[in-house]
């Protein structure tokens, strides 16, 4: 799997910059800063195979891509870690103002899932009169 610099270099042989070698350089390491950065900050990890391929793919200029073009990007090459809690399909019952309501447990791996422990905390805070609607 290529590093963040492989695939900038691999980008820059098929998109060359006109630019002055140490001045490209330059440009290319802060591309690589910001772009790590980015990973660390939102603690995500990226295939840059895939990226590269989906540039490859969709980039419609001759002329090396932004960072901004390259940061849209990145979501084609997110790498999802799996984390499975072994309750996966389970259904947990919770009641709320009167009504029971039905959760089936996911992998934890999924985007914008509640745990069940987010879900008590929800309950119980909307049945001790802390919401205010």
């Amino acid at each position: 799997m290529l590093s963040v610099y492989e695939f900038i270099t691999k980008l820059n042989k098929f998109y060359p910059s006109n630019e002055k070698q140490d001045i490209f350089q330059e440009r290319m390491n802060e591309y690589a800063n910001a772009i790590l950065a980015r990973s660390q900050e939102k603690k995500i990890k990226y295939n840059f195979d895939k990226v590269f391929s989906h540039i490859l793919q969709n980039y419609k200029y001759k002329t090396f891509p932004s960072l901004p073009e390259i940061i849209d990007n990145l979501e084609f090459g997110i790498i999802v870690e799996e984390s499975y809690s072994g309750r996966e399909g389970e259904t947990i019952k919770r009641v709320l103002n009167g009504y029971e309501y039905e959760f089936t447990v996911v992998p934890n791996h999924w985007q914008n899932v509640r745990t069940i422990e987010q879900i008590d905390e929800d309950i119980k805070f909307r049945t001790k009169g802390g919401n205010d609607e």
